[in-house]
């Protein structure tokens, strides 16, 4: 299986992004039924210097088979879909491996109305992309052409002020780029606000996400004392991610700004968050006559439940937000205004609601998947689900998609009986 639940992505030059493969998948873009009408087709990347090359090589081979191609340069994955919804694009092809070091690459791909396209279009990309078969079919139609634009920022950046009401923070935030997409256009938008310091901006296409961004939270922690500054917010390299950060609180659980965003920001009656998300975040909804709908592991199945049951937001706990009014994916920069609004509200002090917010203790660990079948992983989940408290416990198993290891979630709110269910998950793994 070559794509995940988002795109696909390995190390540069290797696996799914060697030459051979970049030029496949390039071709098989040109046989997928996807162009429409003679409508060009959008690419933006990241910050990685190996994005450029991998920019190159398929617009040259797409303009080379007589498809039309602009390139948006350095954008972030929320923005590409901006554009995508805003004017006429037959697909869109991001390059970014999101969060993953500089040494790796990948797509993401985005359909003409700024969604993630269908599974079983992304099953025929990688039947063709495994075949190579229309390397040796290359054959010159005619010269595509390729243009670029020279500002993709201002209608996604205005759309998203807009929605969000923005105005300046009355509390100083700290944002961190990750030195990923987010940079050019942070800085484009945000700079002249007082209240706002951007750090980790500075891209030389080798630092994206190293030791700063979303993965790396607690150091945020330590700029913000040193800058005395109130909050911070961190992007990962592609942007679609955002992790909050308090001086006096530390890494804000994406959970209770879940509740916070849906309490004081929000009117709709259903929130929904994939199938990991602490236990407590049903229960504080459940107070405010909030339903919780939980979904599999995977942006896009938060997003197609959002869009079915027409309500305002979905997330996951990794930082993903989806705002269904402002977006078609989730969006670090949306997080981030909606954010300031809480900010913003007179009468509350947001440090110390944070701290009233229940969330509960929750173990996490990894097993090796070696020994296990699909068999044997039913019979521990329904071991399991006979013996454990619903109410107060919550227990998740599942085989990883990328590792070849089953990671396990339980939360409890009173006791933790988590000994009695390693206990099943081992003598299962035998």
């Amino acid at each position: 299986m070559i794509f995940g639940s988002d795109g696909f992505r390995s190390k540069f030059g290797e696996k799914y992004l060697t030459y051979k493969n970049i030029i496949s998948f390039a071709c098989a873009v040109s046989q997928s039924g996807l162009l429409k009408d003679n409508l060009p087709i959008l690419i933006g990347r990241d910050t990685r210097d190996s994005g450029i090359i991998i920019e190159n090589i398929i617009t040259s081979v797409l303009n080379y088979l007589g498809i039309n191609t602009v390139t948006a340069g350095i954008v972030p994955s929320p923005c590409m879909s901006s554009l995508l919804k805003q004017s006429k694009y037959s697909l869109g092809i991001m390059i970014t491996a999101s969060h993953n070091p500089s040494e790796d690459n990948g797509i993401k791909l985005f359909s003409s109305k700024g969604l993630k396209i269908d599974k079983k279009i992304e099953n025929f990309f990688e039947k063709k992309i495994i075949s190579q078969k229309y390397i040796k079919e290359l054959v010159f139609k005619k010269n595509g052409i390729n243009k670029i634009i020279k500002d993709p920022y201002t209608k996604y950046c205005n759309i998203l002020l807009k929605a969000f009401d923005f105005k300046e923070p009355k509390a100083k935030i700290l944002i961190d780029c990750s030195n990923g997409a987010f940079s050019n256009l942070i800085n484009y938008k945000f700079k002249k606000y007082k209240n706002f310091k951007i750090i980790n901006d500075k891209s030389n296409g080798n630092n994206i996400n190293k030791n700063v961004g979303a993965l790396h939270a607690k150091s945020l922690i330590k700029a913000l004392k040193i800058n005395n500054y109130d909050f911070g917010v961190s992007f990962d390299g592609d942007g679609d991610r955002a992790i909050f950060t308090s001086q006096k609180y530390g890494i804000i659980e994406t959970e209770k700004l879940i509740y916070l965003f849906n309490k004081f920001n929000f009117s709709s009656k259903i929130v929904v968050s994939s199938e990991i998300c602490n236990l407590a975040l049903g229960a504080n909804l459940d107070k405010i006559g909030k339903k919780l709908i939980e979904t599999e592991v995977g942006d896009r199945h938060v997003i197609d439940k959002v869009r079915e049951a027409k309500c305002d937001l979905g997330a996951e706990p990794s930082g993903h937000f989806y705002f269904s009014k402002s977006a078609n994916t989730m969006d670090g920069l949306a997080a981030m205004l909606c954010f300031v609004q809480l900010i913003n509200i007179k009468k509350i002090d947001l440090n110390k609601i944070i701290k009233q917010v229940a969330h509960y203790p929750r173990v996490e660990r990894n097993y090796s998947a070696n020994r296990l079948t699909q068999n044997k992983l039913k019979i521990i989940k329904l071991k399991i689900d006979s013996l454990i408290n619903h109410k107060n416990e919550k227990f998740i198993i599942r085989k990883s998609m990328w590792d070849p290891v089953i990671r396990v979630y339980y939360d409890y709110s009173a006791k933790n009986n988590f000994f009695i269910y390693e206990k099943i998950i081992k003598d299962n793994l035998k």
